[in-house]
């Protein structure tokens, strides 16, 4: 499998163009209905190709303790392959990994910061 082409999506962050995470989503798995697109052309793509896969990565902010962070983010993970599952994507063919608040996107020092940090980013891989 060649990472050829490689597609990021942010499925749980604040970022433009992609779905928003709520200030009062802290401690939460939610995937926004806005993400759902992004998670069809996820499965359109895998569906094409039989060879592909894909890395889901969750990750909080630093508000929380490393270890119930660390398990929070692969929750977040976690519930986009929960998704991916029921539209019909073999579990063998998703990777789920927990970083904790690791790998920050964004500031952890102003509450704009934090929220873009709380989300789940999905790589896809897809063969030649």
């Amino acid at each position: 499998m060649s990472w050829q082409q490689q597609e990021v999506f942010r499925i749980l962050s604040k970022k433009p163009g992609t779905t928003y995470q709520e200030a009062d989503d802290i401690n939460k798995t939610i995937i926004r209905e806005a993400s759902y697109p992004v998670l069809e052309f996820a499965v359109r793509k895998l569906n094409e190709d039989k060879d592909s896969y894909v890395i889901v990565d969750g990750y909080t902010d630093i508000t929380g303790q490393p270890a119930y962070n660390r398990g929070l983010s692969l929750r977040r993970a976690q519930a986009v392959k929960t998704k991916l599952k029921s539209m019909g994507v073999s579990a063998k063919r998703i990777k789920v990994v927990g970083h904790g608040a690791s790998s920050p996107a964004a500031t952890n020092d102003t509450e704009e910061g934090r929220m873009q940090n709380r989300r789940a980013v999905m790589h896809l891989s897809v063969g030649e």
